[in-house]
């Protein structure tokens, strides 16, 4: 953010999610942030009021605190727009989220909704991805929309992104100072708190994310991972380049294999008992 934005900010939420849907992690990935990256980030905050003071803009916060800034930015969020274009002529009535489709994205006869409209996942590529199945069935393919790895990305400095479930039953995090490539990368980052999380039912990865320079690229290995169900034994078998930011799997995959090895020695021992 501040290389973004070329000055120390603070970001507020007013919910413990600071991205639509808790698409993200947010209490982890802040953490990734820090005082030095000049970013500071208030989870859980309400604003109360918002002024002009002389050159400052004052945002005053629920429990009274003040934040001054000479610059302020306000993300209000994305609304499907659905209203007089003509949707009752074709018989349509749009919901609160947007138009209701089908796992084929069909609205009604001969009629489908792609994109924002639809309000599934307002993301570009998902649009792309959805033309893609429309334009399929169109032409006589029958497919279906999967949105099991839909991958999250924040391009901010360093980004943020993820993909699938927040929450498993097993999970493992690799620290990202500890892969070759990013004291190469730049030195800065070997002093960062890049990280890697993946989450696991046990088999196979079901969700993932991350933190650090590019890491919406090299954070779809997972993305093809979940979408394919690849078992976590070929996943740990995957020979990743070095130096590449993909090294990062494999410490999270050891100590992923060593978190379920415990887990059933443990329910193994009580099975003895």
């Amino acid at each position: 953010m501040k290389r973004f934005y070329g000055a120390i900010c603070t970001a507020v939420s007013t919910a413990g999610e600071s991205c639509t849907n808790a698409t993200f992690p947010s209490a982890r990935l802040a953490s990734g942030f820090t005082i030095r990256e000049g970013v500071e980030v208030m989870l859980s905050a309400r604003a109360t009021r918002a002024e002009k003071n002389g050159p400052d803009y004052v945002l005053t916060l629920e429990d009274g605190r003040e934040l001054r800034g000479d610059r302020l930015l306000v993300a209000t969020g994305r609304q499907p727009r659905v209203k007089d274009i003509g949707l009752e002529s074709v018989g349509i009535a749009a919901g609160p989220r947007g138009i209701p489709v089908d796992a084929q994205l069909r609205a009604g006869e001969r009629l489908w909704a792609v994109g924002d409209v639809n309000g599934l996942w307002p993301l570009t590529y998902v649009a792309k991805y959805q033309g893609d199945i429309i334009a399929a069935n169109i032409l006589g393919e029958a497919r279906e929309t999967n949105y099991e790895a839909v991958p999250r990305v924040v391009f901010t400095e360093p980004q943020a992104a993820a993909v699938g479930a927040l929450e498993a039953r097993f999970s493992a995090t690799a620290k990202l100072a500890e892969v070759p490539k990013t004291s190469t990368y730049t030195r800065a980052y070997a002093e960062s708190n890049g990280f890697l999380t993946l989450l696991s039912d046990g088999e196979r990865l079901v969700g993932a994310y991350a933190l650090g320079p590019e890491a919406g690229e090299w954070l779809q290995q997972a993305t093809l991972a979940i979408r394919a169900h690849v078992p976590l034994n070929v996943l740990r078998d995957t020979i990743q380049p070095f130096p590449t930011f993909s090294e990062i799997y494999i410490a999270a995959l050891k100590s992923l294999a060593q978190e379920i090895s415990n887990d059933a020695g443990k329910a193994g021992g009580k099975r003895q008992r």
